[in-house]
């Protein structure tokens, strides 16, 4: 079965992976530093993997095999013993426009706060909210600055 964001934060994984982006100026070492201290302080695993591109595949195969030495064969295909969930501290829009075809979550650093009750102001992700798009948000803030009014 797949991990869901849900089982990330009501039953702690055992591991999570955190990559670090080497493609251009996108990985924060300061982040990836105050992430591995959180999840450290919640008793739980970190791997840590440089990536300059992040695959589905690549981190499939990194998933399932983390931590093999400590598998038995019946948990062939069973990702329990594997890393569970990725932050990917790299391209920011990753996680929302290709999270579906990962094997498990792959969270930005922004959602891995969010589902660790981290973020103080819950209206930053209310469902009352506008939802507004990436190109919704440029039209929005466009408006703004040429709106002597707003």
């Amino acid at each position: 079965s797949t991990a869901t964001i849900t089982d990330i934060t009501t039953a702690p994984p055992k591991t999570m992976g955190i990559i670090l982006g080497t493609l251009g100026r996108q990985g924060n070492p300061a982040i990836l530093s105050r992430i591995r201290s959180l999840l450290h302080s919640r008793g739980i695993r970190t791997i840590i993997v440089l990536l300059s591109e992040i695959f589905p595949k690549k981190l499939e195969m990194i998933s399932n095999h983390s931590t093999s030495s400590s598998r038995s064969p019946s948990d062939a295909g069973n990702n329990r013993h594997g890393v569970c969930a990725w932050v990917q501290i790299a391209c920011p829009r990753l996680s929302v426009d290709w999270g579906h075809h990962f094997c498990v979550p792959v969270l930005s650093p922004f959602e891995l706060f969010v589902a660790l009750g981290e973020v103080a102001d819950p209206s930053l992700w209310s469902e009352h909210d506008e939802y507004f798009g990436s190109d919704q948000l440029s039209d929005a803030e466009e408006e703004r600055k040429t709106d002597p009014e707003s």
